[in-house]
C-alpha cells in the first residue's frame, strides 16, 4: 500500500517512531489518576472515525469539524470539559517538545485497545492525518503490547511521549491480559499565534 503524502509536512520526521522523553511526573500522574477514575467512561457504541475496529474504544476530546477531509477547525466534544484541565498542559508539553512555535491541536483522544485485540497494519491515508504530528503517551500498558512500524517492533513505555510516523505502515498487537490505554495528541504548526484548546 502506498500513499501520496501532503507536501505540507512542515517538519514531520521521516523515521518510524521517535521517543520524545518523559512526561513531567505531575502531569502524568494526574492523567493516570483521571483514567482510573469514574470520569473515564468508555463509549459503548459508535465512533467518530470512518470505521470501527473491534476491540478499540476511543474517547474523543478534540476533533476536527470536517474529519476526515481536514485536520483544521478542531472542536471540543462533550467529554472535553471533564479532561481539559488535565490534557491541555500535555498538549502544550507535546508542542514544546516538537518545537512547533505557534500551533493548534487537531485530534486529541484517549484510546483503549482491549486485551487480545489487534489494530491491523495500515497507513493513515485520510487527508486529516497528513499534516499533524501524531504523538502517543502510554498510560496503561504491558510488555506484551507491541507497536510495529514497517518491519520494526517497539514497546512504548508508560509516562513517555512518542511521535509516530503515521504515513508509514503501522500496527498494534495487545498480546497481554490487560487493556492498553494511550492519550493520542495531534498538533500542527500555524503561522499565527497559538490558540489554546478551549
Amino acid at each position: 500500500m502506498t500513499t501520496k503524502p501532503n507536501p505540507d509536512h512542515r517538519g514531520r520526521f521521516d523515521g518510524h517512531l521517535k521517543d520524545m522523553g518523559a512526561v513531567p511526573p505531575s502531569l502524568f500522574q494526574d492523567l493516570r489518576d483521571r483514567v482510573n477514575s469514574s470520569v473515564c467512561e468508555w463509549p459503548q457504541t459508535g465512533t467518530k472515525f470512518t470505521q470501527a475496529i473491534s476491540g478499540l474504544d476511543n474517547i474523543a476530546l478534540l476533533f476536527p469539524a470536517n474529519y476526515p477531509a481536514s485536520h483544521l477547525d478542531s472542536r471540543p466534544t462533550e467529554q472535553w470539559s471533564h479532561w481539559q484541565d488535565c490534557v491541555s498542559p500535555l498538549i502544550g508539553f507535546v508542542a514544546a517538545r516538537l518545537r512547533l512555535g505557534a500551533y493548534e491541536p487537531a485530534k486529541v483522544l484517549l484510546s483503549r485497545l482491549r486485551a487480545g485485540a489487534v489494530i491491523a497494519e495500515h497507513i493513515d491515508l485520510n487527508p486529516s492525518s497528513q499534516v499533524p504530528h501524531k504523538v502517543h503517551i502510554p498510560i496503561i500498558t504491558s510488555p506484551l503490547v507491541a507497536f510495529t512500524v514497517e518491519d520494526d517492533e517497539y514497546h512504548l513505555r508508560p509516562g513517555r511521549a512518542y511521535e509516530l510516523n503515521n504515513l508509514r505502515r503501522h500496527a498494534v498487537y495487545n498480546r497481554g491480559e490487560t487493556d492498553r490505554i494511550h492519550l493520542i495528541i495531534e498538533v500542527y504548526p500555524t503561522s499565527g499565534a497559538s490558540r489554546p484548546a478551549q
